[in-house]
């Protein structure tokens, strides 16, 4: 099944939802290195890029890609996990029955994968399966879950029945569970010993060591966006997207900061907040409005073509630079001044920027699809 047709089935159930609520096979792939120039398109932007390497991999789509200094990691065809190294190389592979397309989570020594029916935790350095932990118990429903977030010893996750989970880091064993007011396609966010979690017209803010409730609030009956937990001075904010509009409060008490009109996201999109303070929010049109992470003022937007943003966060290229991932159109680097499309080898799926600055792209509905490392360049830069 394809990212948008998951997308479509998602957000029927959670329309549902809404109402409720408000009444070993082993992949041999090939890495290709390239030297071509690829400019972006139109030049309204102050980048071009350059394709590194490309390793392909025959499956219908490859899973948004998370890096570190080791890497990359993606899943792929809902059956594995792949890693592969900085210059494109397969490091290992390994079977993950129904691994989503959310990009893994990558913490020191663990790779958090989400999947239909499990987290699955993998050893980073050989791909080894430390433990796993069920969200469905035989016989029942698929349960999928959402990209797990780490805070200090647990491991939080979200599901799409509806409940939160504390697994043990080490072990996957649960610590606790909570049951959510309704179902949750949004990963969650973690930072300063709170876990921030989204459902449908409600969020609250979690205890990563009890899974105590800290503070809950509404956010109306419509699609809101993934959370996003940052420091702001020594406070630290929660902010979601909801309801064309976004919402900063305190983390720790759900007091309201700040509140600025929005255009409407969805639980796929995932607000980031850059290096300069500002918060970044993805739209459902592929739109991209930036916002003073402190007080909420408006900085800048983008608008981009007919098309969805993807699952996840905005890879941050540089100080008002950064890649969204459309699923129409492909991938787009954009800025206050425009957007101009980078050009894939098959459909683009997930973007995310490596610590030496390579823009990392994944690709979906092609007779196969890949994993593309590309050198960027700011126009005008030395």
């Amino acid at each position: 099944m394809n990212p948008r047709t998951v997308r479509l089935t998602l957000l029927a159930a959670l329309a549902v939802a809404a109402c409720v609520a408000l009444a070993l096979n082993l992949f041999v792939p090939s890495v290709r290195r390239a030297t071509s120039v690829t400019p972006t398109k139109p030049s309204n932007t102050p980048a071009r890029v350059t394709e590194r390497w490309r390793a392909s991999f025959p499956v219908e789509v490859v899973g948004l890609p998370s890096v570190d200094e080791q890497g990359v990691v993606v899943t792929a065809g809902e059956s594995q996990t792949i890693a592969l190294s900085p210059n494109g190389d397969v490091l290992w592979t390994t079977a993950v029955a129904g691994a989503l397309v959310n990009a893994p989570r990558l913490d020191s020594d663990l790779v958090l994968v989400a999947a239909k029916r499990a987290v699955v935790a993998l050893n980073r350095a050989s791909g080894a399966v430390v433990w796993s932990a069920p969200t469905a118990a035989d016989g029942e429903d698929d349960n999928r879950a959402n990209e797990p977030v780490v805070a200090g010893d647990t491991v939080v996750a979200t599901t799409e029945s509806g409940r939160a989970y504390g697994l043990d880091r080490a072990t996957g064993a649960i610590v606790w569970s909570v049951e959510l007011s309704t179902a949750s396609t949004a990963e969650p966010a973690a930072g300063d010993g709170v876990v921030v979690v989204v459902g449908i017209a409600q969020w609250r803010a979690l205890d990563p060591v009890n899974g105590a409730t800290i503070w809950s609030g509404d956010l109306g009956p419509y699609g809101t966006s993934s959370p996003v937990v940052y420091a702001d001075g020594a406070r630290s904010l929660a902010a979601v997207a909801t309801d064309e509009k976004v919402i900063a409060v305190d983390a720790h008490s759900g007091e309201a900061v700040w509140q600025a009109d929005a255009d409407q996201s969805e639980l796929f999109q995932v607000p980031t907040v850059t290096a300069d303070h500002e918060l970044l929010v993805p739209d459902h049109w592929g739109r991209l409005a930036a916002f003073d992470a402190h007080d909420g003022a408006f900085k800048w937007r983008v608008d981009g073509p007919d098309g969805v943003a993807e699952f996840g966060a905005p890879a941050v290229l540089g100080p008002k630079l950064v890649a969204l991932s459309l699923d129409e159109g492909g991938p787009r680097i954009a800025g206050p001044n425009g957007s101009s499309r980078v050009e894939t080898p098959s459909a683009g799926h997930g973007v995310a920027v490596a610590p030496d600055g390579q823009l990392i792209v994944t690709t979906w509905d092609g007779p196969e699809n890949y994993v593309v490392a590309y050198h960027l360049k700011v126009r005008n830069a030395p």
